[in-house]
């Protein structure tokens, strides 16, 4: 397998594998403020979108002990995820941006 194939392989194993343990995290989070917090689905999924991106409005905050010490390892596993997730998608962006530059490239030495 060429280096490029097998880096854009790893490049989209670690996006499915961050947007999969997104995923896990958004739904098991709902299903703790949900169940300890006693939120609706949709406040969960509010409060949940709101604190993994630190967008924090403050409208929703948890009231109980244990809401209040995983609440914060919560924001610290979030900020990991959206980072990775971000990372990975910048890299895979400029990945294809530099691969088409390249092609052109090719394209314009050949006509030459």
């Amino acid at each position: 397998m060429p280096k490029t194939d097998k880096t854009k392989q790893e490049a989209m194993i670690q996006i499915g594998v961050t947007i999969g343990l997104t995923l896990f995290t958004v739904v098991g989070g709902m299903v703790f403020y949900h169940l300890v917090e006693k939120l609706s689905w949709v406040d969960a999924w509010y409060f949940v979108m709101i604190t993994l991106t630190t967008v924090g409005y403050g409208d929703i905050s948890p009231q109980t002990e244990l809401g209040r010490v995983v609440t914060p390892v919560f924001i610290i596993i979030g900020i990991g995820l959206i980072t990775s997730l971000i990372t990975g998608v910048n890299k895979m962006v400029v990945r294809r941006r530099t691969e088409r530059k390249e092609a052109r490239l090719q394209q314009t030495k050949r006509k030459n």
